[in-house]
């Protein structure tokens, strides 16, 4: 964690310790000040940050000024249809107070009993809330979240998968009709996304893709690369 202090001319930053204190020496003045805390934990595994900010803050001479930040924790469990834990299911949460004061992320994985927890700052307004099945799983789909209100305190939150109702799959191919090569170091993939989910597919070698989603309008992307090298072999001597 980084608490930092800056003006026009000048930036101070400092690194928090780790009962929470912090000091910095600096002359009489208008600042901004920022708190910046970022996370990487495994089992299971989370990622994110939080970032505060305190506009016009004046500093006049010595003087003590803690900072409570407004901390809140989303938990809950993440099933299937059918009503079964999901483990290493992946949720992405991102929100925002209403002025930008503040905002906060976080990446976290279910653990074996389907269970997740992330660290927040309260929420005002919601970025996005995605929910992406175990990697490898082809039974669950993606989908985002669109009906959670504020948070302004601890809150639980159960989610479920849906059931998966649509898929979308066809045939990718070059002008002549034919599938491009995806042999060796060359691959292609297929990515549909809207603003809160995305999601990715690797093209087969007949240029087939299969997916499951939710219905709704997507944008849709295709990536082809290759990497070609030419070996060069110098004539023999005569």
């Amino acid at each position: 964690m980084y608490i930092r202090m800056y003006a026009d001319d000048i930036s101070t930053q400092q690194e928090v310790g780790a009962d929470g204190s912090y000091s910095i020496n600096l002359v009489p003045g208008t600042y901004d000040l920022e708190v910046e805390y970022w996370y990487n934990i495994n089992n299971p595994q989370q990622y994110g940050d939080i970032y505060y900010r305190i506009n016009n803050f004046v500093v006049t001479g010595t003087q003590t000024n803690n900072i409570s930040l407004p901390t809140i924790t989303v938990s809950g469990t993440v099933t299937d249809p059918s009503g079964q834990p999901v483990s290493g299911a992946r949720l992405e949460i991102s929100g925002h107070a209403d002025n930008h004061v503040h905002y906060s992320h976080a990446n976290v994985y279910t653990d074996a009993n389907g269970a997740y927890s992330a660290k927040m700052l309260t929420v005002d307004e919601w970025n996005y809330f995605s929910v992406y099945p175990p990697e490898g799983n082809t039974d669950l789909i993606a989908f985002a979240l669109t009906d959670i209100t504020n948070l302004t305190s601890d809150t639980v939150l159960p989610i479920t998968f849906p059931s998966s109702t649509t898929s979308l799959s066809g045939t990718i191919v070059g002008s002549d009709g034919t599938p491009l090569d995806v042999s060796g170091d060359k691959n292609m993939n297929i990515t549909i996304y809207a603003d809160d989910i995305s999601i990715q597919q690797e093209v087969g070698a007949d240029g087939s893709y299969s997916t499951s989603l939710v219905p709704g309008t997507y944008d849709l992307d295709v990536e082809y690369w290759y990497n070609i090298c030419l070996l060069y072999t110098s004539p023999s001597p005569r």
